[in-house]
């Protein structure tokens, strides 16, 4: 049944479509409820919902914009889409007319069908079984369910719409003993409901238990595996690089680089607007272009920028289906559907088994700097342990990390295992590299 937000952005379009020269029109409707443990104890659990009308006009070769989440008439919009296309960025391409697009699965009744009380259960399960392993550390936990529906058109005759689900659980554990703090986390969340929540307590205990334990290490290079949460910090660097907007302003070294080889041939990247369960997953971008699977570096060679239809226009190149919404309030821009990484052969508990010395990477702080074209990452590592004759011994404290991501991914690579770990829009691997260099403050 179409809404009544859905009837008036009928409206929007029909009287855009009359004074300006193309339009678009973007409803959004969603709910959204959320499930909040803190310092071991039920905090917040109340629902939300937004719904909200935003239009884009093409008028004398200019862009304008408007957005509201109130009732605003139809007049209002058009008029301050129209005000703003006055100075707004000159273009030169269409929006998209009407076509084909993939089959993909991004409602999960059973996540439509979660309510509150099932969600507060579930986060009491975690907390209980945490506690009961240990029960001096403060317990954090997210639970988060949202239902959404978007419908994308405009004056070319596009016209479409759908349906979305996503839940998630964000838990963290804290124990504090005289001066020494561990901080552990992980996180479950895709499109559809979590199979074992549990899992989740599992791993942070397992985190807790290990991290508990000291272990030393001196400065020097060794071998680094990076867990899941810990590789974003290092891929960051390549998806800035990738960014269509970053690619036409000259930013990114890679620029002039498309068919080149940029990195170790057994790293393949691909954006996945696709990807089974991945929150990012759509049919269309946010311009109604078909979503589609991406290889941004094949084999250590650079294949594809990301590209909407601005970028893809000054480049002369044909949008990927990456033309995304931050929200209502703005208009889209480049950004990353889903992302994964093609696996290796060997998992991450046979590659810790191979390395008699090294490091391995739970999670890193304040790693990613201001200047992400070049490549730099260096931070402290939040969570991290010595693997000592294949296996890890204990926690390392007080200890940093250093290397440039462009240079590591081409020389530094030694191994991607063959496990994943599915973290909402990312489907990411461990990964070991080679020579990372370490550095210590202070001793245990």
């Amino acid at each position: 049944m179409t809404s009544r937000y859905e009837r008036q952005a009928e409206r929007v379009l029909q009287l855009a479509g009359e004074l300006a020269d193309d339009a678009e029109v973007w409803c959004a409707d969603s709910e959204r409820i959320p499930v909040r443990f803190d310092d071991n104890r039920l905090q917040m659990l109340e629902a939300s919902s937004a719904t909200g009308i935003a239009l884009r006009v093409m008028n004398d070769g200019r862009m304008g914009f408007s957005a509201s989440t109130r009732d605003s008439s139809e007049a209002e919009l058009v008029d301050m889409a129209l005000a703003t296309a006055e100075f707004g960025s000159e273009v030169d391409y269409e929006f998209p007319a009407s076509t084909t697009y993939p089959t993909v699965d991004t409602y999960d009744p059973a996540v439509a069908d979660l309510r509150a009380d099932a969600m507060t259960q579930t986060g009491s399960a975690i907390l209980e079984r945490i506690l009961e392993h240990e029960s001096d550390v403060d317990v954090h936990i997210s639970l988060n369910r949202s239902v959404g529906r978007a419908r994308l058109m405009n004056t070319r005759g596009l016209d479409v719409a759908g349906e979305s689900t996503a839940a998630s659980i964000m838990c963290s554990a804290t124990w504090i003993e005289g001066d020494s703090l561990l901080r552990t986390g992980d996180i479950v969340g895709s499109q559809f409901l979590y199979e074992d929540p549990g899992q989740l307590a599992e791993r942070i205990i397992e985190q807790l238990d290990l991290g508990r334990r000291p272990a030393r290490i001196s400065e020097g290079r060794y071998p680094v595996i990076f867990a899941p949460w810990a590789l974003g910090d290092i891929l960051r660097p390549l998806f800035a690089c990738v960014d269509g907007d970053a690619v036409a302003k000259g930013f990114s070294p890679w620029r002039d680089s498309l068919g080149e080889s940029v990195a170790d041939r057994r790293l393949t990247i691909y954006d996945d607007g696709l990807m089974h369960g991945g929150t990012g997953t759509a049919p269309w971008d946010d311009e109604g272009v078909p979503s589609q699977c991406t290889p941004l570096i094949r084999k250590g060679q650079l294949e594809n920028f990301l590209v909407d239809l601005k970028n893809g226009s000054r480049l002369d190149l044909a949008p990927t289906g990456n033309g995304q919404r931050g929200g209502l309030s703005s208009p889209p821009g480049v950004g990353t559907s889903n992302i994964r990484l093609e696996p290796g052969e060997r998992t991450h508990q046979q590659m810790i088994a191979s390395i008699d010395e090294g490091v391995f990477v739970h999670q890193l702080m304040g790693a990613w700097g201001a200047n992400p074209y070049g490549g730099q990452v260096s931070g402290n590592i939040a969570l991290g342990y010595k693997i000592e004759g294949g296996e890890l011994v204990g926690r390392v404290k007080n200890t940093m990390l250093y290397l440039n991501a462009f240079e590591a991914w081409r020389d530094q690579l030694r191994e991607i295992s063959s496990d994943a770990r599915q973290m909402l829009s990312y489907r990411l691997p461990y990964v070991t590299m080679d020579g990372v260099s370490i550095s210590t403050r202070g001793t245990e």
